[in-house]
């Protein structure tokens, strides 16, 4: 047998013998990620918070050389705003489209962290608060500003969050894969109509905004999105 086959029949069987212990090793580490979960969960009802907690454990792996684990902690049903860490509740409407309801916070960030801290010391392994912040409203603002609007929630802020939002939509064109897509506002200091859409179809947001529009622009954005059977009862809405 010449060295490079005994070097090959060699190989296949430290192959044969490592990969079942791989498999195991993960399959370990898939359940312990379930309980760091479990205990994560029981620690914060024992910590007297009452408020949903996501935790979620993700181990490295056994191709990993260093088998750690990455714990992130988060509140799911808020986010922070970064203007001054103010927590806001995320509204989701009929699409999964978000909107942000200011309230009264419902744990001090400060807290979270604490926890994440005390897991890390009882675990042996780093626990982290991953807390999602979203842009301030002039942060937010002035990208609508440059880079136009691409939702409901740039086109609020562009308006100082003056708007509520009436009717969403989208406009399909038979053989595109990517649709147009309109949203319907009143603003609430006047009721005037805010009316956003794109005419593109290539999904880069809204093209076209219109101001208090004149029936004329009215009936050009209803000829454009009733192309779409779907969207037939759009001029209902805008009561034409």
């Amino acid at each position: 047998m010449s060295d490079l086959k005994k070097d090959i029949a060699n190989l296949l069987k430290e192959q044969a013998d490592i990969v079942p212990r791989l498999e195991a090793m993960d399959e370990n580490l898939e359940n312990l990620s379930g309980q760091i979960e479990r205990y994560i969960d029981s620690a914060w009802e024992a910590f007297g918070q009452t408020i949903e907690l996501h935790a979620i454990a993700s181990p490295g792996g056994s191709h990993c050389v260093d088998f750690e684990w990455d714990v992130l902690l988060d509140i799911p049903a808020y986010v922070l705003r970064g203007d001054n860490n103010a927590w806001v509740k995320v509204i989701y409407d009929n699409d999964y489209e978000e909107t942000y309801q200011p309230v009264d916070p419902p744990i001090d960030i400060e807290d979270l962290e604490a926890f994440a801290t005390r897991m890390s010391n009882e675990l042996g392994i780093l626990v982290r608060s991953c807390q999602r912040v979203i842009p301030t409203r002039a942060e937010m603002k002035k990208t609508a500003q440059e880079e136009g609007c691409m939702n409901f929630n740039g086109l609020n802020a562009l308006y100082d969050d003056d708007l509520d939002l009436v009717k969403r939509g989208q406009v399909w064109y038979k053989g595109w894969d990517i649709s147009d897509e309109f949203i319907i506002c009143r603003k609430r200091s006047n009721n005037d109509w805010i009316i956003a859409y794109s005419t593109t179809g290539h999904g880069g947001g809204f093209d076209v905004i219109l101001e208090k529009p004149t029936k004329e622009e009215l009936l050009k954005f209803i000829g454009h999105v009733e192309q779409d059977s779907d969207n037939s009862d759009v001029h209902y809405y805008l009561g034409i």
